[in-house]
């Protein structure tokens, strides 16, 4: 003889009446698995994203350089990249001074070497060693120049 099967629910109504069917143990076991998985989704979604990981970390790098200037590339969360060079005009013990250009684009090798031997310049002019450089000072400072 066999045991007939329970006429099938469809839609919520059989949803409820698989809920009622479960026991205490399953439900728990169920519950676990959720709290467990959600977590676990978000870490491997947020890990081989690429657009959602890069809105989520920030990136410093120093590139080679074929001048006395250092070449930073850098950006904040989800930003695009910006370029500085840089290069020191003072050291006193562990700390340095460092005056600098920003990009918002990778210079050339040409805008590079330029802008090394501008700040070169107005290094020069700061030690009092140069005359001031040609180029247009945004503000007047303390002695009015």
């Amino acid at each position: 003889m066999s045991v007939p099967e329970p006429p099938k629910i469809e839609g919520a109504a059989g949803w409820l009446a698989a809920v009622k069917g479960l026991s205490l143990t399953n439900a728990l076991v169920i519950l676990v698995l959720v709290v467990a998985l959600v977590p676990a989704y978000a870490a491997y979604r947020l890990l081989t994203d690429e657009a959602l990981l890069d809105r989520f970390l920030a990136a410093y790098q120093v590139l080679p350089t074929s001048t006395a200037c250092r070449l930073l590339r850098a950006r904040q969360r989800g930003e695009d990249y910006s370029y500085a060079i840089t290069t020191g005009f003072a050291f006193e013990g562990q700390q340095r001074w460092t005056i600098g250009v920003v990009l918002n684009h990778m210079p050339s090798d040409e805008e590079m070497q330029t802008n090394c031997l501008l700040l070169q310049t107005i290094i020069d002019f700061m030690h009092g060693i140069a005359p001031p450089p040609d180029i247009i000072w945004q503000q007047k400072d303390v002695g009015k120049r």
